[in-house]
């Protein structure tokens, strides 16, 4: 997207790719996600379990939360501000 991208909640068989010229924010249950690789100037990751992304490219503010789980990076993440 060449704007904004926000998901409350996704399903999906194995692993997504967001893309995104502005900021992107994930929030809620996102289930059968291997992981996530993610490209965006702004980065807001709200879980309420487990986080685990794959690839994470931020040109601006990144932020992860795992309020009662872990959070896991499993590829390359940069912040880049």
């Amino acid at each position: 997207a060449n704007g904004d991208v926000s998901m409350a909640g996704t399903a999906a068989q194995q692993k997504v790719s967001v893309q995104s010229g502005g900021s992107v924010t994930l929030a809620g249950s996102h289930i059968g996600i291997t992981g996530y690789s993610i490209a965006a100037n702004g980065l807001q990751v709200n879980a309420g379990r487990n986080v685990a992304l794959n690839d994470v490219q931020a040109g601006g503010a990144f932020a992860v939360t795992a309020a009662t789980g872990n959070a896991t990076f499993n590829g390359n993440a940069a912040a880049v501000g």
